[in-house]
């Protein structure tokens, strides 16, 4: 009936379950000893830095405090100073880069409508050297026609003269009957 109140066996957990209890109070302990120690060390920091027994070291870390804030102030004042010329020598430069840059536009624009106006020719004359070639083998084709009516005009001609030639004993019969009659 009060079995619930015997703690349980520990041989009966798994290994893991030992190591995992283990790992976590390890753990636990750990991060109990590190606060303690970063608490420790924030306190011993605080007292060396402002001891309250020592006003006149609070007085020379005012000084220096005030020294270095001059000397800062200074120094960014010169860097303000360097940063300004810098900066006008930039607009300048940008001024003059602007001009430059206008200047380089218009350039290429008139450059760009150079290249329309030269593309457009190129496909003209692509277009003219077209026709022209077109009309060539149009040309060539009648000169071949021409020449080929040519030469059947020669060859005729040379049968012709062939024939015209011979007398009229060598024709045959019934060829020289045909002529005389």
């Amino acid at each position: 009936m009060h079995e619930w109140l015997v703690l349980p066996d520990f041989g009966a957990l798994a290994h893991g379950h030992h190591f995992a209890a283990g790992a976590f109070t390890v753990a636990l302990l750990q991060s109990v000893i590190v606060a303690c120690a970063d608490r420790l060390a924030r306190r011993r920091v605080w007292r060396t830095q402002f001891p309250p027994r020592d006003p006149s070291r609070m007085w020379a870390e005012l000084r220096q405090l005030r020294a270095d804030c001059a000397t800062s102030a200074g120094n960014l004042e010169t860097a303000f100073a360097q940063l300004k010329e810098k900066a006008m020598a930039h607009m300048v430069e940008r001024g003059s880069s602007a001009h430059q840059l206008e200047r380089l536009q218009r350039t290429l624009e008139e450059k760009l409508s150079i290249i329309d106006m030269l593309e457009r020719r190129k496909a003209e004359l692509e277009l003219l050297k077209e026709q022209h070639l077109l009309e060539l083998n149009r040309k060539d084709e009648e000169l071949r026609i021409s020449s080929e009516a040519l030469a059947n005009a020669e060859r005729t001609i040379v049968l012709l003269r062939g024939v015209l030639a011979r007398p009229a004993a060598a024709l045959p019969l019934s060829l020289s009957q045909r002529v005389a009659v």
